[in-house]
């Protein structure tokens, strides 16, 4: 009966089914004789699925307790707790601790010739990387996971790892590059029927669309998302949907519809403690203040408080180049050091 239960948690949370599948563990949980494995496997599931859901606190949770059972059992499985542990510090600004965690899981998954362990660890470091604001470094561990799921036949790993790949190229201002990758990511999650990888790629296409300045090309990949998300109950990535929309409709003139899914977005990166959107959500407040003739400095310095405060170098760079309105002259010089070929040039700002 209990091996049944944890089958059918394991296939809500493919089906991305997260609320389900985390109530579910949670019921495993409090039947009685559960052996230790069975408990931190336990406590793992309902980790991923609240994580996955943006709740942080209650993931981090589970993934000590999770932790704790696993090295009472004496499992190497603990090194997966900590794994999810560092995603959920990645998705909750805590970048830096993220990164070590993983440099540790990592290093266990090599000595002990875990291939599907590396592959996953150098993934999740690669992201945390890319939000830690370390580009280079971020690329080249997202190229070796992805050479390591291809080699293990993993489409679910190839086809995240393409999305995070995605979003990178995006940042480094290598559009082709960002195209590629979503494009195939999209082909893989839709194949597997895949409902959050999916959205996740439509999202990808529908940014790939917003950055070549196709603004209506963009919104109709995006309302595809948002439309799974909705389904999915997801808030973590449907924020930045969300932003992603009030960037385009900034762009199209739209400056009302922008504020309004920029609020949207807020709420939503407020329920989830994520202090990066916020930063986002705050550049774009700023942004729409001078586009409006009003101040938008204090709306900036928010953005920038947010940033910092989180880790996010990126981030705070956007908002150090916008001062007072106006994008300061060396910018370009900034962005290049950082490792990306994009830089602003001008109001409205088409951030990638």
């Amino acid at each position: 009966m209990i091996v049944t239960w944890f089958e059918k948690a394991r296939i809500l949370r493919d089906q991305s089914r997260f609320a389900q599948a985390a109530r579910l563990y949670r019921t495993l949980l409090k039947r009685k004789g559960l052996s230790i494995l069975q408990a931190a496997e336990a406590h793992l599931g309902a980790a991923d699925s609240d994580r996955l859901q943006g709740n942080f606190p209650a993931s981090k949770a589970n993934y000590r307790k999770a932790r704790k059972f696993f090295q009472a059992a004496g499992s190497p499985r603990t090194v997966d707790a900590e794994a999810g542990w560092a995603l959920a510090a990645r998705a909750s600004g805590e970048p830096r601790l993220a990164v070590r965690l993983l440099r540790r899981c990592l290093a266990f998954y090599q000595v002990d010739g875990d291939l599907e362990g590396e592959a996953f660890a150098r993934w999740a470091l690669g992201g945390a990387l890319r939000i830690a604001g370390d580009m280079r470094e971020g690329w080249s561990q997202l190229q070796r996971a992805l050479a390591l799921y291809r080699r293990l036949g993993d489409s679910e790993g190839e086809g995240y790892t393409h999305c995070a790949l995605g979003g990178l190229a995006r940042m480094r201002g290598r559009w082709a590059d960002c195209a590629v990758h979503y494009r195939a990511a999209n082909k893989i999650h839709r194949r597997r029927h895949d409902p959050f990888g999916t959205a996740y790629s439509y999202c990808g296409l529908g940014n790939v669309q917003r950055m070549a300045g196709r603004w209506d090309g963009a919104l109709r990949f995006f309302r595809k998302a948002e439309k799974l998300y909705k389904r999915i109950g997801d808030k973590v990535s449907y924020a930045y949907t969300l932003w992603s929309i009030g960037t385009a409709e900034k762009m199209k003139g739209n400056l009302k519809a922008a504020r309004h899914s920029f609020a949207t977005a807020d709420k939503l990166f407020q329920q989830t403690g994520d202090d990066r959107g916020r930063a986002y959500v705050f550049l774009g407040y700023a942004e729409l203040d001078w586009l409006q003739f009003q101040d938008g400095e204090k709306s900036r310095h928010k953005a920038l408080a947010f940033a910092r405060g989180g880790g996010y170098a990126w981030e705070a760079l956007h908002a150090k180049v916008m001062k007072g309105g106006k994008i300061a002259k060396d910018s370009r010089s900034h962005y290049a050091k950082a490792g990306s070929r994009f830089y602003p040039k001008g109001m409205p700002l088409n951030w990638p």
